[in-house]
């Protein structure tokens, strides 16, 4: 589990944003980051390592029709408390 989640901090994934996001990132933009409710009904994030595995979510949330490569440091450090991330 430590080996995963230290090479996961290295890693860019993808997260699906609800509006076009300019190439400063997340920190420069008004988007919000999708959120879902996993079986216990708690918050989690999607995050996925190839855009390939995101697109099938836009026909499921299409509001969320945008995709952003992003550090996964940086989606891990923007996570309100209480909501989970969840990869692929």
């Amino acid at each position: 589990t430590e080996a995963l989640f230290d090479e996961l901090l290295k890693a860019d994934v993808v997260v699906l944003v609800d509006q076009q996001i300019g190439r400063l990132g997340l920190g420069d933009s008004a988007a919000n980051m999708c959120v879902l409710s996993n079986r216990s009904g708690q918050p989690v994030l999607p995050a996925f390592t190839a855009s390939d595995f995101a697109t099938p979510w836009h026909e499921r949330v299409p509001q969320f029709r945008h995709e952003r490569f992003v550090s996964a440091r940086a989606v891990i450090i923007r996570l309100d408390p209480g909501v989970g991330l969840v990869l692929n």
